[in-house]
């Protein structure tokens, strides 16, 4: 079987929305990118966008577990969530991301950076993200894109 390699984002964002409705826009998302929702679990997907934290709240919801807890076991969530927001404290352990980062032994988890040309040459859609070699991962996000209702509608802004 051909190893799957996956790109990886993290993003930050705020919003006036509560987090079951980030949840249901993300879901939204991923399904005009193709993926269905009944799926099996571990099936390949099109598009997965999953909220990594949620400020400070804990959630132990089926279907809602915050903060998520492979956050600080999986070297592609936590290398990018550390590499954007290192100061932001993890709400149960109480420890900055990128002092976890820090810590995190990423011998055993190797990533590499590579760089992606995905816009028209504006530079909107150039970036670099890690690709996991092992076949684990999607694409995490700790946010979700524009909603289609253009930018100054003030639901989801990227964090500045």
């Amino acid at each position: 079987m051909p190893l799957r390699l996956y790109t990886v984002r993290v993003a930050a964002f705020e919003t006036t929305r509560g987090v079951h409705e980030v949840v249901a826009e993300l879901q939204r998302i991923e399904g005009l990118c193709g993926r269905a929702r009944d799926a099996p679990k571990w099936a390949p997907r099109s598009m997965d966008l999953d909220i990594l934290l949620y400020g400070a709240t804990l959630s132990d919801q089926p279907g809602l577990v915050l903060p998520r807890p492979d956050l600080v076991k999986r070297a592609y969530m936590l290398g990018p969530m550390a590499d954007i927001a290192p100061g932001e404290r993890h709400p149960m352990l109480g420890r900055k991301m990128g002092d976890l980062w820090a810590e995190f032994a990423r011998d055993a988890h190797p990533m590499e950076v590579v760089r992606l040309d995905l816009g028209a040459g504006d530079g909107r859609g150039q970036g670099a993200g890690p690709v996991d070699g092992h076949g684990h991962g999607h694409a995490e996000g700790a946010g979700a894109g524009d909603d289609g209702e253009g930018a100054d509608d003030g639901d989801i802004a990227p964090r500045r």
